[in-house]
């Protein structure tokens, strides 16, 4: 017992010592009957009540949400404690894998980060924070950003659903344009907007000239080709139901102009059959 009392009251003046555990004290205090003539029981019991209330501390702190500066603090305090109590260890666990996660998460905090974020990260990140029980500002940073990045998600999953205008289109990637965080649904109404403009690009290349064009067959084939690639579109446009008017207008054309060559043969034709007339005849 004397041993064990030098050790705890020099242990911080000289570290080197090796720390008293809590279980050796426990098993001196245990002893029976009681020495009544040992001075230092009274003192080695007072060390245990200080420990006790440590190690209270300590399983308060590991169950609970904590902020990271009384963590840090308690470990600090339970490391300068000249008993070893075995809950140190959790403890010592718990700081460090918050800050491994403070590390990882300010990694993805909008203004430090350049690229874009996956949502899957912050799912990750979100997860880790709730089983560590530990309070950071940068975990509430975290949380408004996937409350965010879900109610993107939700929009867009929303529009992804029934048939949306360029318009409409327009409006939610202008709305999430500078958004951090890469979001599928929002990645895909991107491709739907850009397949919608390359298709309008298209549809004004062609009625540039389309009526002058000698070419009519040819505009058919085009036009078939739009009509069939602006019904695939996933975006409604005001220029289809106007390919499809042209569309008609254009097989019209091809129409008459097989009347008119079918005409012009047949013209051809009565006129060599009256000069061949005229040649018997003369």
């Amino acid at each position: 017992m004397r041993d064990c009392l030098f050790r705890i009251q020099n242990w911080s003046s000289c570290r080197d010592l090796e720390r008293v555990h809590m279980e050796s004290i426990n098993e001196l205090l245990n002893v029976q009957p009681v020495p009544c003539n040992e001075p230092g029981h009274i003192k080695l019991k007072e060390y245990a009540e200080e420990a006790k209330l440590l190690i209270q501390a300590i399983d308060s702190a590991l169950m609970s949400f904590s902020k990271m500066f009384e963590l840090e603090s308690l470990y600090s305090r339970a490391c300068d404690f000249p008993i070893y109590v075995k809950q140190i260890e959790k403890l010592s666990q718990k700081v460090s894998s918050a800050k491994a996660w403070l590390q990882s998460a300010r990694k993805y905090i909008p203004d430090k980060c350049s690229a874009a974020i996956d949502v899957d990260v912050l799912y990750k990140l979100k997860l880790e924070i709730s089983e560590l029980q530990v309070e950071l500002p940068e975990r509430g940073l975290l949380l408004d950003l996937l409350r965010q990045a879900e109610s993107c998600q939700a929009e867009c999953n929303e529009t992804l659903k029934t048939p949306s205008t360029l318009k409409n289109i327009e409006t939610i990637l202008q709305e999430w344009d500078d958004f951090p965080v890469k979001i599928p649904e929002l990645m895909l109404l991107r491709q739907h907007r850009i397949g919608a403009v390359s298709w309008i690009a298209r549809c004004n290349k062609i009625l540039f000239n389309i009526h002058d064009r000698e070419d009519q067959h040819a505009v058919v084939d085009e036009l078939s080709c739009l009509v069939k690639d602006g019904a695939s579109l996933r975006i409604q446009v005001d220029e289809l139901p106007l390919i499809e008017i042209e569309l008609k207008k254009a097989r019209c054309r091809v129409k008459a102009l097989k009347v008119i060559h079918a005409l012009l043969c047949f013209q051809g034709y009565i006129w060599w059959w009256y000069v061949g007339i005229c040649i018997c005849v003369f």
